[in-house]
């Protein structure tokens, strides 16, 4: 017959066994536990730090490819009179100007990817954000008594040259300002979060 003390060791073993079961059963569950809040932490983190980044680009332009160039302009004014006679007035301009291409950033966004690994970035397709003439020289070849260059006459070969220039060099120079932009762009991204691993990139076409 099973004395007291035989059943107080029994009630003892039986309890440490059953503590000892909880432990291994509520122990794994715990580490689960830790592993998603870690998980959803890393995740709420990148998501925050990719939002900073999206609000943080959307400054109206990213200008991600220049190109200078250099022309030499002649106008003439020709006045033609009665009896043969006639006033001209040449005019030669050496001028600079500069074209920026890169990207309107007002619609981009970022998303991160059902893997909470990757990041897809969707923004409209690079274009030309300026053209615009940084020095010009002018030089008088000739002066006409009657003849006269107006102003609106330089302005409006400048802005054939330009047009001329931007169609010449159009196709390279937005191809460019693509390739540097995906570059800059993912060092952003990446930069904001370590856990960041691929940035895609999806365009859509600018009217």
């Amino acid at each position: 017959m099973p004395t007291k003390s035989t059943k107080k060791q029994a009630k003892k073993a039986k309890n440490k066994f059953s503590i000892k079961y909880l432990l291994a059963a509520v122990i794994p569950i715990l580490v689960i536990a830790g592993i998603i809040i870690h998980l959803n932490y890393d995740y709420i983190k990148m998501k925050n730090d990719l939002d900073n980044v999206n609000k943080a680009v959307k400054i109206g332009e990213l200008r991600t490819k220049e190109y200078y160039y250099q022309e030499l302009l002649r106008i003439e004014d020709v006045r033609n009179y009665i009896f043969g006679f006639n006033s001209k007035e040449k005019l030669a301009i050496v001028f600079e100007g500069i074209i920026k291409a890169g990207y309107k950033t007002d619609n981009i966004e970022m998303k991160i990817k059902k893997n909470k690994s990757d990041v897809i970035v969707k923004l409209d397709d690079p274009q030309i954000l300026s053209n615009t003439i940084v020095s010009e020289n002018a030089v008088l070849d000739e002066k006409g008594l009657f003849a006269d260059i107006s102003n609106d006459m330089i302005q409006e070969e400048y802005k054939e040259v330009k047009e001329d220039t931007e169609k010449r060099v159009r196709e390279g120079l937005l191809k460019d300002a693509k390739i540097n932009g995906e570059k800059i762009l993912t060092k952003i991204v990446k930069g904001a979060n370590p856990n960041i691993q691929k940035v895609e990139f999806v365009y859509s076409e600018v009217d």
